[in-house]
Formats: C-alpha cells, structure tokens, sequence
C-alpha cells in the first residue's frame, strides 16, 4: 500500500510527503510512515480524503485495483491500459 501511496502522491504533483500532509491536514510523518509501510491510514475518513486529493480510486491504495481509475488517472500514474 505504501508504494501505491507514494506513486499517488508523485503523480498528483506532490513533491514530499510534507508538501501532502498541509492538504490533508495531518503531520507529515503520517503520510511518510504510510509510505513506508509502517502503518496505513487509520480510518475510512482518512483514506477518503487521500484518494479525493491524490484523485484514485480506494481500491488502487488498498489494493493495486485499476479497473476502477479513470484514464487519466491512469496515465498519471504509469499505468498500461
């Protein structure tokens, strides 16, 4: 989830994990240790709120789905259609 995560951010134009976490309004080390694997986002509202503002779908986070991304979200992201 962690590597779906960083992906999402990079493609939305998010330079660092700090550069997310002002939007989303939460430390930055949430979203690096979300990145890294050490814990993932806690609640529904959380998950939520990223996907909206890294614009994927929550089964791309949760679970690498695509079939559910838009196109551009798509080639935002480096994925093959």
């Amino acid at each position: 989830m962690g590597v779906r995560i960083e992906r999402a951010r990079k493609a939305a134009g998010y330079e660092t994990a700090a550069d997310l976490s002002r939007d989303l309004e939460v430390d930055g080390d949430t979203i690096r240790n979300w990145e890294t694997g050490r814990n993932a986002p806690k609640y529904p509202k959380e998950l939520r709120r990223l996907c909206m503002i890294l614009d994927v779908d929550p089964g791309y986070i949760l679970f690498g789905w695509t079939r559910s991304l838009s196109s551009s979200a798509k080639q935002r992201l480096g994925i093959r259609t």
